[in-house]
């Protein structure tokens, strides 16, 4: 008898509520992958932008530092000349002395950098004039200030409206994404 029931309910094939549950099983399975997919694609682009980010930032301390302060920062920056953005770079007053834009990876770094004096630093006799070199770099954001730097209307030694900004314009989906970076600077060792 059970054999008899077994075999008409094969030849009947799935009903209807039972294919309906089975395709909704399946619809609700592949929008969790696609949806774990996505955020894991997101997350990677983030960590390649974010070892991006750190090479733009170690290129301004290096590169664009040793340019400025030898006399080879023609495109630096965009705004001041050189003999400015070096005098703004020795004075050390925690001020804005660069910013810019570079472009890596398919994406648009922003950059600042603010030099700052360290007075009463008693390391060695060699040392007169210690720096502290700070640079930010941010990535997916937008807004006037972008516009204006691309078009030479900001120049070297302005700050951002970097508040209002970070809060207000970033790329959908990702935010503004940050990194910073400091190091000394011996200036009288370049003078």
């Amino acid at each position: 008898m059970l054999s008899e029931v077994l075999s008409l309910h094969n030849q009947r094939g799935f009903s209807l509520v039972e294919l309906m549950v089975s395709v909704g099983i399946m619809s609700v399975t592949l929008l969790l992958v696609m949806a774990v997919f996505t955020t894991s694609m997101r997350a990677g682009q983030k960590s390649v932008d974010l070892a991006a980010g750190v090479l733009v930032a170690e290129t301004v301390l290096t590169k664009d530092v040793y340019d400025v302060v030898h006399g080879k920062g023609e495109g630096v920056a965009s705004g001041s000349s050189v003999d400015s953005m070096k005098a703004n770079l020795l004075n050390g007053d925690g001020s804005v002395v660069m910013s810019g834009i570079k472009e890596l990876n398919n994406t648009t770094f922003i950059w600042e950098l603010k030099s700052t004096k360290l007075s009463g630093v008693d390391i060695d006799a060699d040392i007169s004039d210690l720096l502290k070199l700070d640079v930010e770099v941010w990535w997916y954001k937008t807004g006037s200030n972008v516009d204006a730097l691309e078009n030479g209307e900001m120049g070297s030694g302005r700050a951002w409206n970097s508040d209002s900004e970070r809060k207000n314009k970033s790329r959908a989906g990702f935010g503004i994404l940050h990194c910073s970076m400091s190091r000394l600077y011996n200036a009288s060792a370049d003078l």
